[in-house]
């Protein structure tokens, strides 16, 4: 857990958790980051700072120049403007090279001056993901995968992948004995010509699971229940979904029974969010996945919350 350092426009120090505003960073650097800050009001307008060290570099411009912030002026420097979605919280997923792996970062209001999460540093992230899926083995189903139903499609396929040599192209229903559970976040990378779905299972087992949909088919990414493999839909939101390229599927357990859904592009920016609540708690089952249309998942990675 990182140290919270808060600062009002007067410059004074406030205890830890004054507001409440925190960042957190998963997954390892150099590779791809998960950065979430929360805590912020809805919609309220932010920036993303970094600087070499931790410090008291002041904000150059705006509404809140000369207020200070817990990075150092070595490095300082604006990497995003953004704004908080519904829940008050931002995320991002960059891939980052070695060259800032030893960067901190800061996610700062720009409405409220002195509001601020803690500084984080790039390279006090986890090892790596505790359960990862490449499909390097050369087969479909891969070690560890157990069909759901009678349907055992899906094919390896070396032509179209994100990483490695294979990726798995329009499996059927397909789950592992790994566990998700509350705090975890589940991704994986997808890749689709816009006429099917790829459905991302979560807390799975043989009798069922729960799902996180990308459908371009219908314009939406989606939540469903899954009892037998069956589907109930679920909460849902229209946007328009990258086709031809590939794109990162990611859910998080946010409590015993919400779930957030989150579709970023190649370049690790948010093109959307939904998030739903279910009517059973998460009981801790594992991934599962499945495809159609001409689909293909590769990367599909695990990282377990602390």
């Amino acid at each position: 857990m990182f140290r919270i350092l808060l600062v009002t426009a007067a410059s004074t120090v406030l205890s830890p958790g004054a507001f409440g505003q925190t960042l957190t960073v998963s997954g390892a650097c150099p590779g791809t980051l998960d950065l979430a800050a929360t805590g912020f009001a809805p919609g309220e307008s932010l920036v993303v700072l970094s600087g070499n060290d931790v410090g008291n570099a002041a904000l150059p411009a705006g509404p809140c120049a000369g207020v200070e912030t817990g990075l150092s002026s070595s490095g300082f420097a604006l990497r995003a403007t953004t704004t908080a979605n519904a829940y008050g919280e931002w995320s991002m997923s960059p891939t980052l090279p070695a060259g800032v792996c030893s960067s901190q970062l800061q996610v700062v209001s720009s409405a409220s001056c002195g509001v601020m999460t803690n500084t984080a540093s790039l390279s006090d992230t986890p090892a790596g993901p505790c359960d990862w899926e490449d499909f390097e083995d050369g087969m479909w189903p891969a070690p560890g995968w157990t069909a759901a139903t009678y349907l055992t499609g899906g094919s390896i396929t070396n032509s179209i992948v994100h990483g490695g040599n294979f990726a798995v192209m329009d499996p059927d229903w397909h789950y592992d004995d790994s566990s998700v559970r509350v705090g975890d976040t589940l991704s994986a990378w997808v890749n689709t010509t816009g006429g099917g779905r790829i459905y991302l299972g979560f807390d799975s087992d043989a009798s069922g699971t729960k799902s996180f949909v990308l459908a371009p088919n219908s314009g939406d990414i989606r939540f469903q229940g899954n009892p037998a493999y069956d589907y109930i839909e679920m909460n849902s939101l229209s946007m328009a979904i990258p086709t031809g390229e590939w794109v990162r599927m990611e859910v998080q357990l946010r409590d015993s029974v919400t779930a957030v859904g989150r579709l970023y592009d190649g370049d690790g920016l948010l093109l959307g969010e939904v998030t739903d609540v279910y009517s059973t708690p998460f009981g801790g089952g594992g991934v599962a996945l499945r495809g159609f249309g001409d689909t293909v998942i590769d990367d599909v990675e695990l990282v377990c919350a602390p």
